[in-house]
């Protein structure tokens, strides 16, 4: 079990481990292996718990900081007496803070975790040190001295820190300095504020840049380049002996003033004979440091001619840009910075400049979902997240979320000290703008339309006219791209963009005043319409799961098509999206869709009408409404005949409404319709749907023979079309027959097609016929009553709770409490008697099974099970049930 609240966290890391990689290979690789185990062990063995490994090293969770001492002078003491092979000496410098951090997802983040990180990187190997918050809380540990190691400032910290190290019996200390900001040559500024996240990211690319002569930090403006720049600089300083020097180039106007920038920052002289380029290679030559070029995306050529010159001609400097793009030259390393991770650093970074905003502000566990939210909304880009937490002296983290989508006049900065770009984030996304070309702003406009990711097909249908030439559009594309207003990424055999939702949101203002934003939009319309129709006309056959994919990549795009159609009134097109969608949504149990489709219905008007399929989609997820009746009569009504096709959902909600009520005349007549609505029908879908209602129909006649003759089929249908899906609705149709109606009955049979038809749903991730499979398994099961049956309901019940399919769950509790009676389980038949009884859930089929179950009532050991189970909400009976049956199968 992972500790809690306020932890010791303990990080560890083998010093120089990619040196004596490349030297002794094999060794080495033995000699991790070994590393690993002894660090592993020590740790665990004290208590503490392994939550990360990166690279060598560990990181890991104390409850009890003695705890986490304890294992750090173990494992040093352990990996000081092992025989190391070759001669690759392994020497592990480990550093510990305390605080509280937060959990998820197995794994915590929080500023304590970078506290512990920096403490780590400022010791050497073989030295074991700790902040003065540990110290102060590790009170009397037997054998353990704390050598006092003064107040230093740590690499990515703001505020200087005191630091101890750790002495022990059989563990000296070991007296080095530490590697601290004290004594740096250069002009690396000092960090304002503690660098949040990223170290993982930090630790890469400083490895990137010992490898290669120039590395190009790339991506838009605002997601931190600058800061993570700084950051490597402080990480690496050691391996220059004559500094890191960063030279910033934002307010430089003029191309020209570059070099004279640099030269500046450096202190370079004039040279005889010499221009200033050349001046500053001489400079460079013999020299061993590291040159941060930051922001260089609006002199571009100037500052590449300086990478290039330098990177090729001064062996032992190195150069780290920062950029909208690469400068693509030779000997050129790029590393895309990326927004951070909203749930963990996002939070991370939220929070902490929260705090400095505002002192009195404290962050509940309610509050960390709603600023995971904000953090997600902002697209994880730093500079968005950080002058929203500057908010939070004015409004709640719940009020800010609210207020984003005005975040252009939300998030406004007011340091005085920094860049102007940097003071609001339309700015700093102005600045940006301004530097791509009028065709790409064009462009980028246009594509703000798209709001998930999309291809190039996509990009060239709705972007091109007579502005932009369709063949213009992918070198538009891969220059927005290049400049980092895009981003790229391999789906599949295709390529997919995305802008990120900032940066949409500012193209979506832009074109809001273009007097082409109508035939965009209209264009986006047209080509999403078509795209769903086609995947639609396409999805059901042998390549399903393929085609599916179209759906899930678009599906944010089809809405916001959607979404236009009902505000221009397009009817038409409305009908179509709902038509071309609906057996996808229902296939993934989407009920968006419905809320879709009740959009389109509430259009209609004496002059216009939705289509009766429309109709026929609200309807069927409307099942057991008022509204079900209604909107599938509405839909027959405004349909040429009764039987045009596109009434054949109609008539089905019809028939369940009417099933549902024991109207069973009605009921079969309704049937009738849809099977004579299919018979003419070219729809593959409605072809299906009238097969497996005419099986429907046969198992409420009870008409065996008809039963055979239609399940055969609507089987072999199936098995020409090839589409899973379809598989496994013949799969529920089969099992029903096998159980019920052989010569004799098959639980077992029915069991074997039950499931097979469960892993064809899966397949192709099709929700709502593995949701009706499952209770079918549970019932099977529940009269084979063999030594599986337990295990067989424990996970159909835990598969139907994941969904949260209710209807189904209930039909699977009643068969499970049938099963229990016979085999006299009182435990759980009165756990799911004494709930279902007190709350009577819809559609729970447990009505007919009260008289089986009544011998409860006589059982003293039951009473009390029973008046407890019906004070659970239904979330906790599914719990004790799961239990119970895990107890059963063990």
């Amino acid at each position: 079990m992972r500790p809690s609240g306020t932890l010791t966290f303990l990080f560890t890391d083998i010093e120089g481990s990619t040196r004596l990689w490349d030297q002794h290979a094999e060794a080495m690789v033995v000699a991790l292996e070994r590393h690993d185990q002894i660090v592993r062990y020590s740790i665990e063995e004290h208590g503490g718990v392994v939550f990360a490994t990166g690279g060598d090293g560990f990181a890991a969770a104390f409850a009890r900081s003695k705890d986490a001492v304890h294992a750090a002078v173990a494992a040093q003491m352990a990996l000081s007496r092992e025989s190391w092979p070759g001669s690759a000496a392994i020497r592990v410098r480990m550093g510990m803070h305390t605080g509280e951090a937060h959990e998820r997802d197995g794994d915590y983040f929080g500023a304590p975790l970078n506290r512990a990180a920096r403490l780590m990187g400022s010791a050497h190997g073989g030295q074991v040190v700790m902040s003065s918050v540990t110290a102060g809380v590790l009170g009397s540990t037997s054998g353990v001295q704390l050598v006092d190691l003064g107040v230093h400032h740590l690499k990515g910290q703001a505020d200087a820190v005191q630091v101890f190290g750790v002495s022990a019996p059989g563990f000296a200390w070991l007296d080095r300095p530490l590697v601290t900001v004290e004594h740096v040559s250069g002009s690396l500024p000092r960090p304002l504020n503690d660098f949040v996240g990223r170290i993982d990211d930090v630790e890469r690319t400083a490895l990137l840049l010992k490898q290669h002569p120039l590395l190009t930090l790339v991506g838009p403006g605002g997601v931190g380049k600058t800061r993570l720049a700084t950051e490597i600089g402080w990480t690496v300083q050691d391996d220059f002996p004559e500094g890191v020097w960063m030279v910033e180039l934002a307010a430089v106007s003029e191309p020209a003033a570059v070099v004279a920038a640099v030269e500046a920052s450096l202190g370079v002289q004039p040279q005889p004979g010499l221009d200033p380029l050349g001046s500053l290679v001489e400079w460079l030559r013999y020299r061993s440091l590291l040159l941060i070029l930051d922001n260089c995306e609006h002199v571009t050529t100037a500052a590449r001619r300086v990478a290039m010159e330098v990177s090729s001609r001064c062996a032992s400097v190195r150069i780290l840009a920062t950029s909208r793009q690469p400068f693509g030259i030779a000997g050129e390393r790029v590393h895309a910075v990326q927004p951070l991770r909203a749930e963990s650093d996002g939070v991370e970074l939220f929070c902490s400049r929260a705090s400095a905003a505002d002192s009195r502000f404290a962050v509940s566990d309610d509050d960390v979902a709603v600023i995971s939210a904000i953090c997600r909304e902002l697209d994880g880009i730093p500079l968005a997240i950080e002058l929203a937490a500057a908010r939070i002296r004015a409004m709640a983290p719940s009020d800010l979320l609210r207020r984003l989508g005005d975040r252009f006049r939300l998030l406004r900065g007011s340091d005085p000290n920094g860049l102007e770009r940097h003071q609001t984030l339309r700015a700093t996304v102005d600045w940006s703008y301004q530097l791509i070309g009028r065709q790409e702003q064009m462009l980028f406009d246009r594509l703000s339309v798209f709001i998930g990711g999309f291809d190039l097909a996509s990009a060239e249908a709705v972007c091109s006219d007579d502005a932009i030439d369709e063949f213009e559009v992918a070198a538009l594309l891969g220059s927005l791209v290049d400049q980092s207003m895009a981003t790229a990424e391999r789906v599949g055999r295709v390529s997919r963009y995305r802008i990120l939702s900032t940066l949409r949101r500012y193209g979506e203002e832009r074109l809001a005043g273009d007097a082409d934003q109508r035939r965009v939009r209209n264009r986006f319309l047209a080509h999403y319409v078509r795209l769903a129709r086609e995947t639609n006309a396409a999805r059901l056959g042998p390549n399903q799961k393929e085609l599916e994919v179209i759906f899930e990549l678009e599906w944010d795009n089809i809405r916001a098509s959607l979404l236009w159609a009902i505000a221009q009134g397009d009817i038409e097109s409305c009908d179509a999206i709902v038509a071309a969608t609906g057996p996808f949504a229902l296939c993934r149990a989407l009920r968006e869709h419905a809320e879709w489709a009740r959009d389109v219905v509430v259009l209609d008007r004496p002059n216009r009408h939705p289509s009766a399929l429309t109709f026929g989609w609200a309807a069927f997820w409307s099942h057991g409404t008022p509204s079900e009746e209604t909107w599938a009569e509405r839909g027959i009504e405004l349909a040429p005949h009764p039987d045009h096709e596109d009434t054949a959902l109609c008539w089905r909600s019809l028939a369940n409404a009417h099933g549902a009520f024991g109207r069973n005349a009605q009921a079969a007549e309704a049937r009738r319709h849809i099977q004579s609505v299919a018979a003419e029908s070219t729809d593959i879908y409605l072809r299906s749907v009238a097969l497996e209602v005419s099986v429907e129909d046969a198992i409420v006649r009870a008409d065996r023979d008809e039963l055979a003759l239609r399940v055969r089929a609507f089987s072999e249908f199936a098995q020409r079309i090839g589409a899973p899906s379809m598989l496994a609705s013949v799969s529920y149709c089969r099992g029903r027959q096998t159980l019920w109606f052989g010569e004799t009955p098959d639980p077992a049979g029915a069991l074997a097609i039950y499931s097979a038809g469960v892993e064809m749903a899966r397949s192709v991730s099709d929700v709502h016929n593995e949701c009706r499979l499952l209770p079918a398994v549970v019932f099977a099961a529940a009269e084979i009553r063999g030594p599986h049956t337990a295990t067989l309901c424990h996970d159909a019940l835990t598969r139907l709770y994941e969904n949260r399919s209710w209807h189904f769950i209930w039909l699977s509790v009643a068969a499970m409490s049938t099963w229990m009676a016979a085999v006299d389980d009182i435990h759980g038949a009165a756990l799911i008697y004494g709930h279902v009884d007190a709350h009577r859930p819809p559609w729970s089929g447990i009505d007919g099974r009260v008289s089986a179950l009544a011998f409860l009532r006589d059982r003293l050991d039951a009473v009390e099970l029973i008046a407890l189970s019906a004070s659970y909400t239904r979330d906790e009976l599914v719990h004790h049930l799961l239990a119970h049956l895990a107890s059963i199968d063990h």
